[in-house]
């Protein structure tokens, strides 16, 4: 009867490894498929069809399957779905819905270390910068900084997303964004500036962020003076081209007292301060 019971088992298992096998090839078939459809010659209409169906067959831990999608994938086509808007007759629903689409495309090769290095994924980072704002589609801006996220784990990357605009982009998130999670994962990825060797790339939002750092009264205060404590702990300060108007170091010092009182109560302020 147990012998029976094992044959069982084993002739189940076979049977599912054959059937794991059969939809691996099919699946690898079908990614086959929609890769053709992908080719620079191919209709925009196919090439949509094939990215609906692509994020479904793909899975980012077969690495060599992904490196076979990234290599033939067209990217000028993904770079233009980020950056399609109502101009091209789109409805604003239809835009959201296309950046999506490419972003988790983009994303699932960013898990890859050496994918970001290269010049597909480099080339690609204006466009991701040049839709971060907090007028995007909720779901739009996360996805963003999720990929942000995780190029700040390569020096390449890194680099690309410390120029000026991008820091802009990223600060203004922080100060107008009325979504928590978009203010948080900002916050990290200025925190991961701040102690890097780009972290001189921050100063110049730091007027703009100490004035939002004395009127914020959120938990995102705190956030925010690491991201001070991050710079100046980072660089030396007679080396920092800080701004020339004092007038942040003045929005720094208010707020700190602000927290000092809430946190001390005024009497002892009064005994730290002073």
């Amino acid at each position: 009867m147990l012998v029976e019971e094992i044959e069982e088992t084993n002739n189940s298992k076979n049977s599912e490894h054959s059937k794991n096998t059969v939809d691996s090839e099919k699946i690898k078939e079908q990614i086959k498929k929609c890769m053709l459809l992908l080719q620079r010659h191919t209709k925009d209409e196919e090439k949509f069809v094939a990215l609906l169906i692509l994020p479904k067959l793909l899975n980012p831990k077969d690495k060599e399957l992904m490196s076979i999608v990234f290599k033939e994938i067209d990217f000028v086509f993904l770079r233009r779905l980020l950056i399609s808007d109502n101009s091209d007759n789109n409805s604003e629903s239809q835009s959201s819905l296309y950046k999506i689409i490419s972003l988790n495309i983009i994303s699932s090769f960013c898990y890859y270390p050496e994918f970001l290095n290269e010049k597909r994924i480099i080339k690609t980072i204006p466009y991701l910068i040049s839709i971060l704002n907090e007028n995007e589609d909720l779901e739009v801006t996360l996805e963003i900084l999720d990929i942000f996220i995780l190029f700040t784990t390569n020096e390449n990357t890194l680099r690309e997303i410390s120029i000026p605009e991008s820091i802009k982009r990223i600060n203004n998130l922080i100060i107008n964004s009325n979504h928590d999670e978009i203010k948080d994962k900002s916050i990290k990825i200025l925190l991961y500036l701040c102690q890097s060797k780009y972290c001189n790339s921050v100063i110049t939002i730091i007027p703009k962020l100490s004035e939002y750092f004395i009127k914020n009264n959120s938990e995102f205060k705190f956030r925010i003076l690491e991201i001070f404590v991050a710079l100046f702990a980072n660089m030396s300060l007679n080396k920092m081209r800080l701004p020339d108007n004092n007038q942040w170091l003045l929005n720094i010092t208010k707020a700190l007292k602000i927290i000092l009182s809430n946190k001390l109560g005024s009497s002892q302020m009064i005994i730290v301060l002073f």
